[in-house]
């Protein structure tokens, strides 16, 4: 994978080196396209799970569209400040709620960052009990050394999703898969994106399925919603969908993170109760 970001071996190797110590478990949240609603549900669990774990949530964009806007954070810093040499990432942190930071990469930090920007990362990011990623978290968990994938998809009902493996990341090839269907009208597009999910990731990985998001495409924007409803397909209301879900995701997380990385309280869950 990091070949395939246009990093050279040995630059790998040497993000590899830096995997001592305390290993962070990161969940990466991706959409199955532009607007599918991922950073929607990013802000809901960074509000959420901090009831649970010390969190911080790395987002790859900047400015309009980032997960900062949406979640109305006023950013002084980002990542790319550190690059610069304008600060420390201790800098760019900004509070989102109790127990939950916030740090923006911006647009081309990544590339940009050599192994004493990774190392300064990896210490900071030791302080807390989960890295949750908006985008791409396959680089932070090499970085960091955790073997273990943890990836929340979610899938965009209004789009097409034919093509998710070969237009889309590389999937899991083992372990669990947490799903989130965004904007679907029937049980019945609900079982074909499932079907689609199961043919994309194979027989090996577990498909944990947290439900529907009560949101469709208002016009032609991808950042602005309605709620929408079926008379055959009843979803929750989006604040009940987004109190839900942190809980659900939780469960998850103390599920498959069975390791004692994390110190934190953990409960049970049976899910958000929002099966199609």
């Amino acid at each position: 994978m990091l070949e395939s970001l246009g990093y050279a071996n040995g630059q790998a190797s040497g993000l590899r080196a830096l995997a001592v110590g305390k290993s962070i478990p990161v969940l990466t949240v991706r959409g199955t396209g532009g607007g599918a609603g991922a950073s929607l549900v990013v802000a809901g669990l960074a509000h959420g799970l901090g009831r649970y774990y010390r969190t911080l949530v790395l987002d790859y964009r900047s400015g309009e569209g980032s997960l900062a806007s949406i979640m109305g954070l006023r950013v002084r810093f980002d990542g790319r400040s550190v690059v610069n040499g304008e600060v420390p990432w201790s800098h760019v942190r900004v509070p989102v709620v109790p127990h939950v930071d916030y740090i923006g990469l911006g647009r081309g930090t990544i590339e940009r960052m050599t192994i004493h920007h990774w190392r300064a990362l990896a210490v900071l990011m030791r302080q807390y009990d989960l890295v949750l990623v908006d985008g791409d978290g396959q680089m932070l968990r090499s970085a960091l050394g955790n073997a273990l994938p943890l990836m929340l998809l979610v899938a965009d009902g209004a789009r097409s999703m034919g093509g998710m493996a070969a237009d889309m990341f590389a999937a899991p090839r083992e372990g669990s898969l947490g799903l989130v269907i965004n904007r679907v009208g029937s049980v019945t597009d609900c079982r074909q994106i499932r079907e689609r999910v199961r043919h994309w990731v194979g027989g090996r990985v577990e498909i944990v399925d947290f439900g529907g998001l009560p949101l469709a495409r208002l016009g032609d924007s991808d950042r602005q919603w309605r709620m929408v409803g079926r008379e055959d397909f009843s979803l929750p209301s989006l604040p009940d969908t987004l109190i839900r879900l942190p809980e659900a995701v939780q469960a998850w997380l103390a599920n498959q993170l069975m390791d004692g990385s994390m110190n934190s309280h953990r409960v049970s869950g049976q899910g958000m109760g929002m099966r199609a």
